[in-house]
């Protein structure tokens, strides 16, 4: 039940903050809490950058015995150079791994930079930018939905999740999470192209980009008029639905299969859900596989607890993006994870539940478990 409004106040729709216009007082305690909550996002961004970057350089630099800040740039980060470099060259043959399952936004990006005379480090530099770009819509979202201290610990649990290095590498994960996470916040907002834009975005990086974009059609259309619903649904999918035949197009033009993108993953050996007994080959595809799927576990469990708080978009878009890799290949799942904003708000609304010490201990453990990894990656001990 609404409180009653003050005399010569006003309550704010989505904030439910009063504004005195008479001495406006309040207004300044609302922009210095703005202020306040995005230092404080600065601030865990920051700190979880120099962890991961220290655990990427040390690993690197262990397994090579020289000091190199190459572990920045190891497993897909080559094949994205390699297209950024020579391109999606010809039709992919049978057995042999090809460039052809990577999409084309992020060594586009990389080709992008190096015709300006930049190298390759502005990239990472943009991926670091966009993973803060990501987690300040992570504050807006989750902050109109559960308040502060949700909030607060969302942001944590997204910057200092096991699989956190990958924001800071030349993989499409900052791209993917900034996007999809303003592709919701702009729809709350109703700014419908600008959503469809964000949605795109993540739909150009990788195939689960699909994902955000259907799963946000979806639950904004059943909110809308029937007679509104074609034009929002042009202006939400329109964009990656025009991106896509384009680049289907692109590949049928150039292997004579529009979906070599699918086709051409075969030749990956990857290891399904059904597969896992027999498909895993050696130790280190056994160890990245295990840690995986213990991170998807996490994941799953933090999403069916949390589910009743949840917005059901927010639910279906993180089962969906745990679940699906059980078919498709665990190797990623704890990626995928960690670059899916429900599962960290729902991370967020379970650790408020905890007492803070037990707080204080699962925050620790979580940024050691994120500088391990990040260690164990770039020294090419874990498949990311």
């Amino acid at each position: 039940m609404m409180g009653a409004v003050a005399p010569g106040t006003t309550a704010a729709s989505k904030t439910g903050v009063s504004y005195d216009h008479r001495g406006g007082r309040d207004t300044v305690r609302v922009r210095a809490r703005r202020v306040s909550a995005t230092a404080s996002v600065l601030c865990i961004w920051a700190l979880s950058r120099v962890v991961v970057a220290a655990g990427l350089t040390l690993g690197y630099s262990w397994s090579r015995g020289v000091v190199s800040g190459g572990g920045f740039f190891v497993w897909d980060g080559r094949w994205y150079r390699q297209i950024a470099l020579l391109g999606y060259g010809g039709p992919p043959r049978a057995g042999i791994e090809s460039p052809w399952p990577f999409f084309p936004l992020l060594p586009g990006l990389v080709h992008l930079v190096r015709a300006v005379g930049l190298s390759d480090v502005a990239v990472l530099v943009a991926n670091h930018l966009l993973f803060l770009v990501a987690l300040l819509g992570v504050r807006r979202l989750a902050d109109r939905h559960f308040g502060r201290d949700v909030t607060r610990w969302s942001i944590w649990a997204l910057a200092v999740f096991p699989m956190s290095g990958v924001f800071s590498m030349l993989y499409p994960s900052a791209i993917f999470l900034a996007a999809s996470v303003w592709a919701f916040e702009l729809a709350e907002q109703r700014r419908w192209g600008c959503s469809g834009l964000a949605a795109c975005a993540a739909t150009m990086v990788r195939p689960n980009g699909l994902i955000v974009v259907i799963v946000l059609a979806v639950a904004t259309l059943s909110a809308q008029p029937a007679r509104r619903r074609l034009s929002i649904a042009a202006r939400l999918a329109g964009p990656s639905a025009v991106a896509i035949a384009l680049w289907t197009g692109f590949c049928w033009q150039r292997t004579g299969n529009p979906f070599v993108f699918v086709s051409a993953k075969s030749a990956w050996d990857e290891v399904t859900a059904i597969g896992f007994g027999h498909r895993v080959v050696d130790d280190l595809q056994f160890d990245s596989v295990m840690l995986h799927v213990v991170i998807g576990v996490v994941a799953a469990t933090a999403l069916w607890v949390a589910r009743d708080r949840l917005p059901r978009s927010w639910v279906v878009l993180g089962a969906i993006t745990v679940t699906l890799p059980l078919v498709t290949g665990l190797l990623g799942l704890g990626r995928y994870s960690n670059e899916c904003f429900p599962v960290g708000i729902a991370g967020g609304v379970l650790l408020v539940r905890l007492p803070p010490r037990a707080r204080s201990t699962v925050l620790i453990a979580s940024t050691a478990g994120s500088f391990a990894v990040a260690v164990a990656m770039a020294s090419q001990r874990l498949l990311p």
